[in-house]
């Protein structure tokens, strides 16, 4: 009977913690000047060069657009965002472990202001869990230090009396790009999907997908990435990934090339290491109706030496600049029973089975309004337990420019039988 009252305070605590957030950001980005159409120059550059990593899809096929005419001569550009989480949720056999809880997240992008042959990018995440939030932070934090070379993640874990509370850290960029014409060189943390997918992309061994969130996206890794144009449609690279020791890290060879609204790739690498591997993968896109790609991975694991396929096939689909939908299928021929090393390089612990996919779906309207729908799960319908899964509904309303209210329900069920429901609201700010 005494759970009850802490529980309700732990609300409040929450919901003041987040109000004053992201009120105080309100106030302190309203400071740089602004542009014409009343967004910060920061805003205008860091939104279209550093926070929106191009799509898959879109990543060898989008030119570069007029820059603004109003940006700082020299230096730094800043921009980025804020945002603050507060939700209820249930875990467990009828949702019987209930509670409050709340993240306030903070996105910093940096980029040289000119960008002619050197480019330098960062970008680093802020976050702070209260309560049962406090845990995905911890298992994040864990999973980063697992995977990254010292001082890219750190956990700071929290004490207020009986409440959990953690501080999270993640530099999830930070690179320098040399781009004298007839090569381009990048060193350091990028994120880079050398395959064409945006969750399920078995040709990817050098970055991972984040379902974190509210929406799908990748994260970073570090490596070297060589690229060398080969025509005005194709090219030629290297990638390395060798880590803090060469000798466990990936290696790979591509060769791309494309005609008219057709693009293809083809990629030998090498991974070392104790769970060493040899994947050999082949890769298009081709827009007609749709957006139309697809991925094929020979992986053979030296291990066993039984090579294994590993596809996916997806498309998406924009009509009127309103309503956008995208759709993955992945077949994995590995199977469930993975390594640690492959699981940790995917991302996907949860979503292995040999029959996955995944679907989102968002729709604009009334200017101001925004919904999205998505799910990711395996569909091994003729398996003996549950299959395992995750459903995400977003409703945004943009009230003033650069700022948005949404409210979410996040459902999960998995093949023990433990389901969990998150619903509650998110404030964000851009900056």
């Amino acid at each position: 009977m005494k759970a009850r009252p802490a529980a309700v305070k732990g609300w409040e605590k929450a919901l003041i913690i987040g109000w004053a957030f992201v009120l105080s950001l309100i106030v302190t980005a309203g400071l740089p000047a602004q542009e014409a159409d009343g967004s910060s120059a920061a805003a205008t550059e860091a939104e279209a060069e550093v926070e929106a990593e191009p799509s898959p899809d879109r990543r060898q096929t989008t030119r570069p657009t007029a820059r603004p005419a109003a940006r700082p001569a020299q230096g730094l550009v800043l921009g980025g965002k804020a945002w603050a989480d507060i939700f209820a949720y249930g875990m467990g056999p009828g949702l019987e472990d209930a509670g409050y809880a709340a993240l306030m997240s903070t996105s910093l992008n940096i980029i040289n202001a000119r960008r002619n042959l050197l480019i330098f990018e960062a970008a680093v995440d802020f976050g702070l869990g209260y309560g049962s939030a406090a845990l995905p932070a911890q298992a994040l934090s864990q999973f980063i230090l697992a995977s990254l070379p010292a001082g890219i993640g750190a956990l700071i874990p929290l004490q207020s009396g009986n409440e959990l509370s953690a501080l999270s850290l993640e530099l999830k960029k930070f690179s320098l790009s040399l781009n004298p014409g007839f090569f381009s060189l990048k060193l350091g943390r990028q994120i880079h999907n050398s395959g064409r997918a945006l969750v399920f992309s078995p040709a990817d061994l050098f970055s991972s997908p984040d379902l974190s969130g509210l929406s799908a996206t990748r994260r970073g890794s570090d490596i070297a990435l060589l690229s060398i144009p080969i025509g005005s449609r194709g090219g030629g690279g290297l990638i390395a990934k060798p880590g803090i020791d060469p000798g466990l890290g990936i290696y790979a060879a591509r060769l791309s090339s494309g005609f008219k609204d057709f693009e293809a790739q083809a990629q030998v690498a090498r991974g070392l290491g104790p769970d060493a591997f040899w994947c050999a993968s082949l890769d298009f896109k081709a827009d007609i109706l749709i957006g139309l790609y697809a991925e094929a991975c020979l992986y053979r694991p030296d291990a066993s030496g039984i090579p294994a396929l590993r596809t996916s096939l997806g498309g998406d689909y924009s009509w009127n600049r309103e309503l956008f939908l995208r759709g993955e299928y992945y077949f994995n021929g590995l199977g469930p029973e993975l390594s640690d090393y492959q699981i940790r390089e995917d991302g996907l612990a949860a979503f292995q089975e040999v029959h996955n996919a995944y679907l989102s779906l968002s729709w604009l309207f009334l200017e101001e309004f925004s919904s999205a729908l998505s799910w990711i799960g395996s569909i091994d319908f003729f398996q003996a337990q549950r299959n395992s899964g995750s459903a995400t509904i977003v409703f945004s309303w943009q009230a003033v420019q650069n700022s948005s209210l949404s409210a979410f329900l996040r459902l999960g069920y998995g093949a023990t039988d433990i389901d969990s429901l998150q619903a509650g609201l998110r404030m964000e700010l851009k900056f």
